[in-house]
């Protein structure tokens, strides 16, 4: 009798162990996990944050649709921003990417082993990270393949022209009519890929471009965001929320009502002052924002505060219009 339950027993964790192995498997042939040590595993495209007009169609699909914060992606998704429209997504913890507005983009593939991006036009931000040594990075335009080893770059294309610029790393550059003159772009230098051209010498990148180019690459969402406004206006140097910010906050109000997440409140100011007093107001701004939602129906255990001042610029603090762009809010679904 003993020697039977072992052997059920020895049975049950075999079949446990079969079935866990063919799981295993199963992702292991769609490059969803790597057997390593630790042993990674696939992390979905994500939507991480959208503004104005963008639209997206699943591979073979002619519907064009309006996504969400927080929407997963699908392999051979196309993603189109209008005149005035951004979207920020997170392929893993570390590769992001914003395509400006005017773009058409098509997400191919992301896979632990392959990523595939197709800029069919516009400009693309992207911050890419290699998971392992082997990981293959590739994005391509009509004129352009880039073969990524893990960096900070930014494309621009047109029908027969592109330029790419490389704030950090080294990529490899080459037009697919001529495969075999490749180019290596390095630090902060630019290329220029023209339809029946190999690419152009490197050109050093002007010191505005690299600064303007990495703020925008800095402020890619990683979090998925409700809402980031500057309409939420406060006293000069102090938390007090005037009375014109009241529309905005009554619709945000209403927007967070509407929801079931729990929500982040960030305060940003511009880079003027002492970092430490920079820190405290933009605390105690997000911290006023939060007041007001508790005292109009919002469950404070949906709602906490945060604050950078002015460490996470999205323009330079040289202009009133770039410190107007600085002061900000940003509202971060955390759950």
């Amino acid at each position: 009798m003993l020697g039977r339950k072992i052997i059920i027993s020895i049975s049950a964790v075999l079949a446990v162990l079969l079935a866990a192995g063919g799981v295993i498997f199963y992702f292991y042939t769609r490059e969803a996990v790597v057997m390593r040590s630790p042993m990674l595993v696939q992390e979905t495209p994500i939507i991480t944050y959208l503004n104005g007009e963008v639209y997206l169609a699943e591979e073979g699909s002619e519907e064009w649709t309006e996504p969400e914060a927080g929407q997963k992606l699908k392999q051979g998704t196309l993603l189109k921003t209008g005149i005035d429209g951004e979207i920020d997504v997170r392929l893993s913890s570390d590769t992001l990417l914003r395509m400006d507005n005017n773009s058409l983009m098509l997400l191919e593939k992301s896979t632990l082993k392959n990523v595939n991006i197709t800029l069919e036009e516009g400009r693309l931000y992207s911050r890419f990270h290699k998971l392992f040594k082997e990981q293959n990075i590739v994005v391509n335009t009509g004129t352009v393949v880039a073969g990524v080893r893990g960096t900070d770059l930014v494309f621009e294309t047109t029908v027969d022209e592109t330029v790419v610029y490389a704030l950090s790393g080294i990529t490899e550059i080459y037009n697919p009519e001529y495969p075999d003159e490749k180019l290596l772009l390095s630090f902060q230098r630019s290329t220029v890929v023209k339809e029946g051209e190999a690419p152009s010498a490197p050109r050093q990148m002007n010191a505005a471009d690299v600064q303007d180019f990495q703020n925008t690459i800095n402020a890619i969402h990683g979090d998925t965001v409700l809402l980031v406004t500057r309409a939420i206006q406060f006293k000069a140097n102090s938390p007090q929320i005037l009375d014109s910010s009241k529309p905005e906050l009554e619709r945000l109000q209403a927007q967070i009502a509407d929801t079931k997440y729990r929500i982040r409140i960030i305060g940003h100011t511009a880079d003027i002052g002492a970092s430490g007093a920079q820190l405290r107001l933009s605390m105690e701004r997000a911290q006023s924002i939060k007041d007001y939602l508790v005292e109009n129906g919002i469950a404070e255990r949906r709602l906490e505060v945060a604050g950078y001042g002015g460490s996470k610029p999205i323009a330079d603090n040289e202009s009133d219009e770039g410190k107007a762009r600085n002061r900000r809010v940003e509202f971060v679904i955390i759950e």
